[in-house]
């Protein structure tokens, strides 16, 4: 090399040309960026990839030169003789391979330009041409000359989609007549996921094609995403699911129905597609060119780009319930009152009272109990001075009659107006002669009462007002703290006082 040897030179001889020719050194360059519109020409929502890893081979195919793309993602090899030679690309992670479109050569000898571009957007055709073949991540036989630059010897990479949406229950629980869900469901439910809906965890969703049903395998997602098999995933504690790394095309998502919920309306996503609803007119031509039935479960036509991201393909349950029946207003019994004991003692220095008032009148039923007649439902309680005493539904001749009282708080004493109702009890005495006094004790409608209701052998008086109760309990013949006040009863209600429990009073 660079060397002449074994040159005779004669007698008087001149010897010319012995030259020296040499090459002017070659290059092949390019980049890797990512392809959105799959026509391999760096677009301004485009972006170039660093550090991919790109290989030059000689003839043989032997690797002699390795490089990596730089932060605008490009190579260059520089320093080539004229010769063939090939570039291989190491697929970057996290991306689909797309177009390798053949470069260019431009200069050289005799400013010779070679034009090997594809035109149109070819992608990975396999075409040659002056610049060269390409073969998946690869240009294959590209002849440099002396002196060229061989440039636009492209990788373009296709970024993933992805495809989400969430499950949901729509609403609180459904009541209807019959426990299933109404035909008209849109009549009631929209299918929109708002803040006062539930998410539902643990639901299966399948990733289909999105034109004829067939499911999709794990295969054809990028690596490290989905296990073999069938492409599913499951709804997160937030009832949201998403599949990730997917190449474009058109997809469908089918839900595995959840238990215990009825089927609610589906949504397609930001991308569109049409939801299989029971309530919604489907084309039956597009039903059935899927492979399987989506049994109003699926979101079919879902169109994914590179790149995109299709969210909210919503599915929405319901809990529907049957609407309870009201039972039937039970008729009271007609129990008939027991006999009270006969009062004794009352007032100091009066004998029994005879209770009447000229501004009060006491309702007399005009029958009690019997066939046909007005019936009674008795609330009866016992109250030892002033407290209730017993227990509550204690038995009474195969009859519950006992029911607490209840009493009423203190500061609203003050509201009753008891001095409207007049009292006169008299005392017939065949020593001294009748007597007789007066007392201001009760309200307007009021029915006039009496009993020994604390159990010191005399009888206290009171009045019966709409289920509430007003005794004197210490005898002095007005309304003051130490009276009784009660609530028993309602005011439909008629007032009968007697030694319920038998003790005496």
């Amino acid at each position: 090399a660079d060397l002449i040897t074994a040159i005779n030179v004669g007698a008087g001889e001149t010897l010319t040309d012995y030259n020296f020719c040499e090459f002017p050194p070659s290059s092949l360059s390019g980049m890797v960026h990512t392809d959105i519109d799959n026509d391999c020409v760096l677009d301004a929502n485009e972006r170039p990839i660093a550090g991919v890893t790109v290989e030059l081979l000689d003839a043989s195919g032997n690797v002699i030169a390795t490089t990596l793309t730089d932060a605008q993602g490009r190579y260059e090899f520089t320093n080539l003789r004229p010769g063939t030679y090939s570039v291989r690309e190491i697929q970057p992670a996290g991306y689909f391979d797309g177009g390798d479109p053949t470069g260019r050569a431009v200069g050289g000898a005799g400013a010779l330009t070679q034009n090997g571009g594809l035109l149109g957007g070819q992608l990975d055709g396999g075409l040659d041409n002056v610049g060269g073949s390409t073969d998946n991540d690869q240009h294959s036989g590209i002849a440099i000359r002396p002196g060229q630059r061989h440039v636009d010897y492209n990788f373009c990479e296709i970024p993933p989609a992805s495809l989400a949406g969430r499950v949901f229950q729509d609403g609180d629980v459904l009541q209807t007549p019959d426990g299933l869900a109404p035909a008209d469901l849109r009549s009631v439910r929209d299918g929109k996921f708002t803040s006062d809906d539930k998410p539902i965890a643990g639901v299966t969703l399948e990733l289909r094609n999105g034109i004829n049903g067939d499911p999709i395998d794990a295969s054809q997602a990028l690596p490290g995403y989905y296990a073999d098999g069938n492409i599913r995933v499951v709804t997160d504690a937030n009832g949201n699911y998403e599949f990730l790394g997917l190449p474009p095309g058109n997809y469908a998502v089918y839900q595995i129905h959840p238990d215990s919920y009825a089927d609610g309306l589906d949504t397609p996503g930001t991308t569109n597609g049409i939801a299989i609803n029971p309530s919604d007119n489907v084309d039956q031509q597009i039903v059935r060119r899927l492979s399987q039935d989506p049994a109003d479960d699926a979101i079919i036509l879902i169109p994914l780009g590179a790149g995109q991201r299709s969210a909210e393909n919503n599915f929405s349950e319901i809990l529907v319930e049957k609407t309870p029946s009201i039972p039937p207003t039970p008729i009271p019994p007609n129990y008939l009152p027991p006999r009270g004991s006969t009062p004794t003692g009352g007032v100091p220095g009066l004998s029994t009272p005879q209770v009447g008032s000229p501004n009060m009148t006491i309702p007399v039923p005009s029958s009690v109990g019997g066939g046909g007649m007005r019936g009674y439902t008795w609330h009866l309680s016992v109250v030892n001075a002033g407290n209730p005493r017993g227990e509550v539904g204690a038995n009474f001749g195969g009859a519950v009659v006992l029911q607490p009282a209840a009493f009423l708080s203190p500061q609203d004493w003050a509201l009753a107006q008891m001095q409207t109702g007049q009292w006169t009890l008299v005392s017939d005495d065949a020593e001294d002669g009748p007597k007789s006094k007066r007392f201001h004790f009760g309200m307007p409608g009021a029915i006039p009462i009496s009993g020994d209701f604390n159990g010191d052998g005399l009888e206290e008086i009171g009045v019966f007002y709409q289920g509430r109760w007003f005794v004197d309990l210490n005898g002095n013949g007005r309304w003051d703290e130490e009276d009784l006040w009660a609530k028993l009863g309602g005011k439909d209600d008629l007032p009968v006082t007697g030694d319920w429990d038998g003790d005496g009073k």
